[in-house]
């Protein structure tokens, strides 16, 4: 909600102890990722915090959730960090909750962003010679394989062709979701 030139955060918003990074609609959930290095399910209805986990034991940021439905899982990137997180979700009598498990992927250079891809996890790396790597994920929320799909490498050499002339990390963003 906006009022004023001001955000009013909702009661699924204050259980962070630190300021909201991402967030990303789990079907009828709410994912949030914070500075305080956790990420948190919601039941956005009722304002009720249903799971949390840390996802860096060394206090980084959590910069972006992504949702995978068709694995039940959240992926996490890792502010500055070559490190992806995927948290697999569970359920306890039909109501949902984070594996007390955490799986990490680690990635050839710090992710700038990431989105859905065909399923999988498309992210935008901080690396002019490779800039996109995919990770695909199987039934069971593991790597399958890490690799430039052919479909996705007429993109990549686009994105290193204009590599330099987007010299911040926004505007390479920006130009991925163009190209896309």
């Amino acid at each position: 909600m906006f009022i004023s030139g001001h955000f009013i955060l909702q009661a699924f918003c204050l259980g962070h102890t630190s300021y909201v990074t991402s967030l990303a609609a789990a079907e009828e959930w709410l994912v949030s990722a914070s500075a305080d290095s956790s990420v948190k399910l919601w039941n956005p209805v009722t304002g009720t915090m249903l799971s949390e986990v840390t996802c860096s034991s060394d206090s980084k940021v959590v910069q972006q959730v992504v949702y995978v439905p068709t694995h039940k899982c959240v992926v996490c990137l890792i502010a500055g960090s070559t490190k992806l997180v995927i948290i697999t979700i569970e359920f306890d009598k039909d109501v949902p909750k984070f594996s007390e498990v955490l799986e990490e992927r680690e990635l050839s250079a710090p992710a700038l962003s990431m989105s859905m891809y065909k399923d999988n996890i498309l992210a935008l790396l901080n690396c002019e010679s490779a800039p996109l790597q995919l990770i695909n994920i199987d039934k069971e929320g593991k790597e399958v394989e890490m690799s430039v799909a052919g479909d996705l490498e007429n993109i990549c050499k686009d994105l290193t062709s204009r590599w330099s002339a987007f010299a911040d990390a926004s505007s390479r963003i920006d130009l991925l979701h163009l190209l896309a």
